[in-house]
């Protein structure tokens, strides 16, 4: 038994595809769409701790206050961590 296709032939994938993406842009336009990637990227860097690509930042032509806060989380994360290590070492020079 196995799974039933939805499309026969890769034709008619296609067609469903492209009639997919016809109705998503008319529902949402490109200004919009681009504004909404441009947020939602600013907020993966946030939650990773990661910079986006020099592409990215030309992509979306990011300004230095909306880049700022991505910086500071970074410093504060490598601070973090440094911290971590020297505790770390601390305590093994220690004992």
């Amino acid at each position: 038994m196995g799974r039933k296709k939805l499309f026969e032939t890769k034709e008619e994938l296609e067609e469903h595809k492209k009639k997919w993406f016809a109705a998503y842009k008319k529902r949402l336009p490109e200004e919009k769409r681009h504004e909404y990637n441009r947020k939602a990227e600013l907020n993966r860097c946030l939650e990773r701790v990661s910079f986006p690509t020099l592409n990215t930042i030309k992509l979306y032509k990011y300004r230095k206050e909306e880049i700022q806060p991505i910086f500071d989380s970074l410093l504060l994360f490598i601070e973090e961590q440094l911290t971590d290590v020297s505790d770390t070492t601390d305590t093994l020079d220690s004992e």
